[in-house]
């Protein structure tokens, strides 16, 4: 069988238990990130620079 990966709310206890029962077992954890730019130089915003 191949390995199935699942994504689970590590604050959700009932939804983990069950997991577990299943025969789940948490191998890593994870994280994501999200970045956010300032806003666009204004040579950019006017379409004048290509960015």
């Amino acid at each position: 069988m191949p390995p199935i990966l699942l994504f689970t709310d590590p604050d959700n206890p009932t939804g983990n238990a069950l997991y577990q029962r299943l025969g789940y077992v948490r191998i890593a954890g994870f994280a994501g990130y999200e970045f956010s730019y300032g806003a666009p130089h204004a040579e950019c915003a006017a379409g004048r620079v290509k960015a």
